[in-house]
């Protein structure tokens, strides 16, 4: 149980950096998707929003904003809460 709860931990850790990685994108900061750490990052954090983004309405119609991290981070921590 206590590697599980470091896995999810590592999990919100990752996908905070992947919220700030895009917001610099969105702000101008000249960030390659395609630089391996970056392409990294992505791979391990898309399958994770990839089913709550299929329940939410496009960020075009929720105000530009993309709340699956948000609600992914909330999951997993009601997880670790859990264990």
């Amino acid at each position: 149980m206590l590697i599980l709860a470091f896995l999810i931990q590592i999990l919100i850790i990752l996908i905070t950096i992947d919220v700030v990685v895009s917001i610099l994108v969105a702000f101008g900061m000249r960030l390659s998707p395609y630089r391996p750490p970056i392409s990294t990052l992505r791979s391990l954090t898309e399958p994770l929003y990839k089913p709550i983004r299929r329940m939410l309405p496009p960020p075009s119609r929720s105000g530009g904003l993309d709340f699956a991290p948000l609600i992914v981070v909330i999951i997993l921590q009601i997880l670790r809460g859990l264990l």
